[in-house]
């Protein structure tokens, strides 16, 4: 007797057990892109199942705690809509017993690409007793670069010139160190912005010029990460 007893409690919580909020399966194989919203009143819980409008089999299916924002993607495709609610869960046979509540959306539901960059959904109101309503509910796709593309970096070491480097000094081919900011070698000897007749060479007589050495610079990186992102329409 005891045995029984315990089994019947243990069999009893298990089908008191209700789905996790959310979607509970999809049978259709096929990829869930499509946003479908539906809001409810707190104080009953609700299971939804979609059918093909074809062929009238179940597709999809998902439960909503009563109140709670439930939002689930689905795939393609145009359905009809069976909802069930109640209070005490019992399976997914029986839903929720004797007290179990059923009804339809008056209408199939089209879930589907609209242009080249938009998916279109529904969201469905049944806050208000007696009376479904429906309005779209879209994602659109866009572009989206992930990081300001950015040029390699290059060692300060391999940007050397002969005569001086560009680093926090510049150093002249007598091994002396002035200021940049004041001084530069290919004006020796002149005050920076008090002569204007420089020679094209900049202070150096064509075969006086210091011999250029630096390092090859990689091409940089101007593609960046490009994401494609999804957003509510608005």
């Amino acid at each position: 007797m005891r045995l029984a007893l315990l089994l019947w409690l243990l069999f009893a919580g298990a089908a008191a057990a209700a789905p996790d909020h959310g979607l509970m399966w999809n049978r259709t194989g096929l990829p869930l892109v499509f946003p479908l919203q539906i809001r409810t009143d707190p104080g009953r819980d609700t299971v939804l199942v979609m059918r093909d409008a074809e062929t009238g089999e179940a597709a999809v299916a998902g439960y909503i705690e009563g109140g709670r924002f439930f939002r689930i993607l689905v795939p393609p495709g145009t359905y009809e809509l069976d909802f069930a609610t109640g209070t005490e869960w019992v399976d997914e046979e029986t839903l929720f017993g004797a007290e179990t509540r059923r009804f339809s959306f008056p209408e199939p539901l089209t879930f589907a690409v609209e242009g080249l960059a938009r998916k279109s959904g529904h969201l469905i109101d049944l806050r208000e007793e007696g009376r479904m309503a429906s309005r779209a509910l879209d994602l659109c796709q866009e572009r989206v670069v992930a990081g300001v593309p950015q040029a390699p970096s290059v060692d300060p070491e391999e940007r050397e010139v002969e005569g001086y480097d560009f680093r926090d000094y510049r150093r002249y081919g007598d091994g002396t160190r002035r200021d940049y900011a004041t001084r530069d070698p290919r004006f020796e000897g002149r005050e920076l912005g008090r002569v204007g007749d420089y020679p094209k060479s900049y202070g150096y007589r064509p075969d006086e010029r210091p011999e250029m050495r630096k390092a090859p610079r990689p091409a940089p990186d101007r593609t960046g990460d490009v994401e494609i992102r999804e957003r509510l329409c608005g």
